[in-house]
C-alpha cells in the first residue's frame, strides 16, 4: 500500500510541477502584462498632470497681462505718447496693477519700435530694448499671434534671472492695434510648483522642450535652458507622438523612462524622467514573488495529496466530517476525530493535521478579522446583493455614525437608516449597474453625503464589487474611504480663486462673471464704480498697512450696506466696483449710495490722525445689451470728474439723450 501511494505521489507530483509550469506563464504574462501596462498608464497620467500644470501656469500669466493690455490707460496712452499726462497715468495704473503679484519680473507697455512708455521698473522706461529688425519681427509675432501669448522661458537682459516672457497686442477702439505690452513672470512660481510635485511622486526629472528649434525651455538644471535636444531617439518618439494625435507617450530607454506629453497649442511636450529600476522594479519584484508563490503552492500541494492518497487507504468519514466542519467555518472540536490523535499509525497523523489544520484557519480567521479592524479605510461584506452584512469593520461603523456595540445583529436597513432619502435614492441608482459590471470584473465607483448624530456632515466614496466564489455564492464588497477633508480642500482652494486675498469680495475676474452672468439672466440692476481720494498719500505718508487697512474698512462698509447677493468687487489697489442686482432706478440707487457713505465715513483708523476716508464714484443703471466694459467705461469718466469736484462727489451717468441729474 505504500509503495502504490509513493508512486501515485510521484506521478502526481510531475504532473503538478508541469501545470505548475503552465499556469506561471499564463498568469506571469497575464499579470506582469497588467502592471507593466498600469505603470505605463501612471506615468502618462503624471506628465499629463504636470502638462496640465504648466499650461494652467502659462494660461494665467496670459489672462493676467490680456487684463492689462485692455486697460483704457494703456489704450489711451497708445494712442498719445507725447502726451505726458496720459503716459504719467499710464504709469501709476501699471504700478498698481501689478502691485501684489511677487511673481512678476516686469510689466510694461511699449510702441512697436519697443520704446517703452511704463514699465513696473523705473530704470526701463524710456528705453528701446530691441533694433530696428528685431522690433519688426517682434510686431510680426504679436500681430499674428493676435492675443496674449508665451515665447518660451529666457534669462532676463537687466535682472539675469530666469523669466517666462509674455506679449499682447493692444487694440483701439475700432480694432485696430496700436501698440503692444509686455510681461515676464519668475521662473521660480512654476518652478516650486513642478518640483513639489515631482517630489511627491517620486519623479526624476521635470523638462519641457519647445519644438519650434528643439530648444529646452524648462528643465530641473537650470544650465540646460536654451540649449538644444540633441537626443535622437527622444526627437524621433516626439515626432511619432505629434502624427499619432495621442497626446501622451511612454518612451522606455536603457535605464530611463521617458513620459511625454504634447501640448499642441503651443507646441512644447512636457517630459517626465524617472528611472527604469523605480518604473517596473515592483513587476520584476511581482514575477519573482509569483514564482515563489507558486513553488510553495505546489509543495503544500504535493503534501496534501500524500495526506489524501493515505487518508483514502484507511477509513476516513471521521477526517471528512471535520473539513464539512471547516468548510462551513465550524471550529468546534470534531469528537470522532479526536480519538484517533494518539494512534502510532498513519491515520493517527492525518487525524492530527486535520486538527492543526482546523486551528491554523481558526488563526487565521482570527488575524484575518484584527487585519480588517486595523484598516483605515471602512469595509463591509455583504451576502448576494444586500439581504444580509457579513462582515463590517469599526472604521466603517465610524463612517456611518454608527458606535462598535452597534455591530451585533446590524442589518443593511439599519445602514441606509443613515442616509436621507435622496441620498438612498442616489445610491439605489448607482447600484444598479451593479449586476452589469460583474461580468466584466470591475469596479463601481460613487459618492454620497451622510449627516452624523452630532451633526458633522460626511463625504464618502464608495468602491463596490460583486464576486462569485466556489459554489456560486455571491458576495458584495464594498471599500468605503472618507473624503469630507478633501472636498473642503477643494471648496476652500475654488473659494481663493475667487476672492480677493486682502478683503475677501470678489477678484475682478471673478466678480466681472458674476455680473455678466446676472446680466444674461435679465437681472438689471446699479453699477457703481468708485476709488479711495488720495490713497497713495495714504500708503505714502502713513504707510501700506494702514492703507490695506482703509481698504479693509472699505470692504465691510460695503458689506454692512449691499445685499449679499449683490456683486462686491475689488479691482485693484483702491478701485472698487458694485452691481447692485435688481435696483432699476436712481432714486434707490440714490438711497444706497447716500447709506454706503454713511458706513464710509465711520472709518477713522487712529494712524490717520484724524482724516477722513471720502470716495469718489461714479454710477449708472444697467440696460438691456450693457456689458461690464461698457458700464466701467461710462462711469470712469465720471469717477475721474469727482476726483476733482472734492470729498464723496458722485452722480449717474445718463445715456445720450436722457436729462442729468445727480
Amino acid at each position: 500500500m505504500k509503495r502504490v501511494a509513493i508512486k501515485v505521489a510521484l506521478a502526481a507530483a510531475i504532473f503538478e510541477v508541469l501545470v505548475m509550469t503552465v499556469i506561471f506563464i499564463l498568469v506571469n504574462r497575464s499579470l506582469t502584462d497588467t502592471l507593466e501596462e498600469r505603470v505605463m498608464h501612471d506615468a502618462t497620467v503624471i506628465a499629463t498632470d504636470r502638462a496640465a500644470l504648466t499650461e494652467s501656469f502659462v494660461r494665467y500669466c496670459c489672462l493676467f497681462l490680456d487684463g492689462y493690455s485692455r486697460a483704457a490707460e494703456v489704450r489711451e496712452a497708445l494712442k498719445s505718447p507725447d502726451d505726458p499726462e496720459l503716459v504719467q497715468t499710464l504709469r501709476d495704473f501699471t504700478l498698481r496693477y501689478a502691485k501684489g503679484h511677487d511673481n512678476l519680473e516686469g510689466l510694461y507697455t511699449a510702441k512697436w519700435d519697443t520704446f517703452v512708455l511704463a514699465h513696473i521698473n523705473p530704470a526701463s522706461v524710456g528705453k528701446t530694448f530691441r533694433d530696428a529688425d528685431g522690433a519688426k519681427t517682434l510686431e510680426e509675432q504679436i500681430r499674428k499671434e493676435r492675443k496674449a501669448f508665451c515665447s518660451g522661458i529666457v534669462k532676463a537682459p537687466v535682472t539675469e534671472a530666469m523669466v517666462i516672457p509674455l506679449y499682447a497686442p493692444v487694440y483701439d477702439e475700432t480694432g485696430g492695434v496700436i501698440g503692444f505690452v509686455g510681461a515676464a513672470f519668475y521662473r521660480e512660481g512654476l518652478q516650486q510648483s513642478l518640483a513639489e510635485a515631482a517630489k511627491q511622486m517620486g519623479i526624476v526629472d521635470c523638462s519641457v522642450l519647445n519644438l519650434d528649434g528643439n530648444q529646452w525651455i524648462f528643465d530641473n538644471d537650470p544650465d540646460m535652458v536654451g540649449t538644444e535636444c540633441t537626443d535622437t531617439v527622444l526627437l524621433n518618439a516626439i515626432a511619432e507622438l505629434k502624427e499619432s494625435g495621442e497626446g501622451s507617450q511612454v518612451l522606455i530607454g536603457e535605464d530611463k523612462v521617458y513620459s511625454m506629453y504634447y501640448l499642441e497649442e503651443r507646441n512644447w511636450v512636457f517630459i517626465v524622467t524617472d528611472a527604469d529600476e523605480q518604473m517596473f522594479g515592483m513587476v520584476r519584484r511581482v514575477r519573482i514573488s509569483l514564482i515563489g508563490l507558486l513553488l510553495a503552492v505546489a509543495a503544500v500541494s504535493i503534501l496534501l495529496l500524500i495526506l489524501f492518497l493515505n487518508f483514502m487507504l484507511r477509513p476516513f468519514k471521521a477526517i471528512d466530517r471535520q473539513i464539512e466542519r471547516l468548510r462551513d467555518s465550524d471550529y468546534s472540536e470534531g469528537h470522532t476525530i479526536e480519538k484517533y490523535k494518539d494512534r502510532e499509525d498513519e491515520f493517527g497523523k492525518i487525524a492530527n493535521a486535520v486538527i492543526d489544520l482546523r486551528q491554523t484557519m481558526e488563526k487565521q480567521r482570527e488575524l484575518f478579522l484584527e487585519i480588517l479592524e486595523v484598516q483605515t479605510v471602512g469595509t463591509v461584506v455583504m451576502q448576494d446583493l444586500m439581504p444580509r452584512i457579513v462582515l463590517i469593520n469599526d472604521m466603517a461603523l465610524q463612517m456611518y455614525g454608527l458606535s462598535p456595540k452597534d455591530k451585533e445583529d446590524l442589518t443593511v436597513e439599519d445602514i441606509r437608516a443613515c442616509f436621507t432619502k435622496e441620498e438612498l435614492e442616489h445610491i439605489d441608482e448607482q447600484m444598479k449597474g451593479l449586476a452589469e459590471l460583474e461580468k466584466s470584473g470591475e469596479i463601481l465607483k460613487y459618492e454620497c453625503t451622510l449627516t452624523h448624530r452630532n451633526g458633522r456632515e460626511v463625504h464618502l466614496l464608495n468602491q463596490v464589487k460583486m464576486v462569485t466564489l466556489c459554489g456560486n455564492e455571491r458576495f458584495t464588497i464594498i471599500s468605503i474611504l472618507d473624503i469630507s477633508d478633501q472636498i473642503k480642500l477643494e471648496e476652500k482652494l475654488q473659494t481663493q480663486s475667487e476672492s480677493d486675498y486682502l478683503t475677501g469680495l470678489c477678484s475682478r475676474r471673478a466678480g466681472e462673471v458674476n455680473i455678466e452672468k446676472a446680466l444674461d439672466q435679465d437681472r438689471r440692476g446699479m453699477f457703481l464704480l468708485f476709488d479711495i481720494n488720495r490713497f497713495r498719500r495714504i500708503n505714502e505718508n502713513f504707510g501700506h498697512s494702514v492703507g490695506d487697512e482703509v481698504l479693509i474698512g472699505v470692504a465691510n462698509a460695503m458689506r454692512r450696506t449691499f445685499r449679499a447677493s449683490d456683486v462686491l468687487i475689488r479691482l485693484g489697489g483702491d478701485e472698487f466696483v458694485v452691481y447692485a442686482a435688481d435696483v432699476k432706478d436712481e432714486e434707490t440707487g440714490t438711497r444706497l449710495i447716500e447709506r454706503f457713505l454713511e458706513h464710509v465715513l465711520t472709518l477713522s483708523p487712529k494712524a490717520l490722525n484724524g482724516h477722513r476716508v471720502t470716495l469718489s464714484m461714479g454710477a449708472m443703471i444697467a440696460e438691456s445689451g450693457d456689458t461690464f466694459s461698457l458700464m466701467y467705461s461710462c462711469t470712469d469718466p465720471i469717477l475721474t470728474e469727482g476726483r476733482r469736484k472734492g470729498e464723496n462727489s458722485w452722480s449717474f451717468y445718463h445715456r445720450p439723450g436722457t436729462e442729468e441729474n445727480s
